[in-house]
C-alpha cells in the first residue's frame, strides 16, 4: 500500500469519526469544496479520483492533528499485512526486530538464521532461566 492510499484510508477514518458531515467539516478547514474532499476518499482507479498530495497532507496535518495518527495506523495495518502475507505459515507473527529489516532478514542463508535463532535462544536462556524449560519443570513438579 503505497503513502496516497494510506493518507487515503487515513481520511477515510476521520470522516468516520467526525461523523454526519464529516467531508464538509474537513472540507471547510482545508479550504477545498466538498466534492474535492469527497474524490479523495474515491478507490484506487475509480474515475475522478483525487490523490492526497503532499500540499493537501500538510493542510490536513494542520487541521486535523490525529490525522497523522490515523495515517500512521494505516502504515502499521498495511506492513503487518504484508507480514502476514509474507510469513503464511505463522500468520499472526508481529516482526520482533527494531533494528533488521524481514527483507534483510531474508538474505541469509538457512544456516546464517539459524545461527541468530541460536545466540537468542542463548541469550533467554542467560537472561530467564526460569522461564526456559517450563515442561521440564512442570514435569518435575508433578513427578
Amino acid at each position: 500500500m503505497d503513502k496516497y492510499e494510506q493518507r487515503r484510508k487515513g481520511l477515510l477514518a476521520l470522516v468516520k469519526q467526525l461523523g454526519r458531515g464529516g467531508i464538509a467539516q474537513i472540507a471547510a478547514k482545508i479550504d477545498k469544496e466538498a466534492n474535492y474532499v469527497s474524490r479523495m476518499l474515491y478507490e484506487p482507479g475509480k474515475a475522478g479520483r483525487k490523490r492526497i498530495g503532499e500540499d493537501t497532507a500538510d493542510q490536513l496535518d494542520a487541521a486535523y492533528p490525529e490525522w497523522k495518527q490515523l495515517v500512521a495506523k494505516e502504515r502499521a495495518t498495511a506492513q503487518v499485512t504484508t507480514l502476514i502475507a509474507r510469513e503464511p505459515d505463522r500468520p499472526f507473527m508481529i516482526w520482533p526486530f527494531k533494528d533488521v529489516k524481514p527483507e534483510h532478514w531474508d538474505l541469509l542463508e538457512p544456516q546464517e538464521k539459524k545461527e541468530v535463532e541460536n545466540h537468542a535462544a542463548a541469550f533467554v536462556r542467560l537472561h530467564l532461566p526460569h522461564k526456559s524449560q517450563p515442561e521440564k519443570e512442570n514435569a518435575a513438579v508433578t513427578a
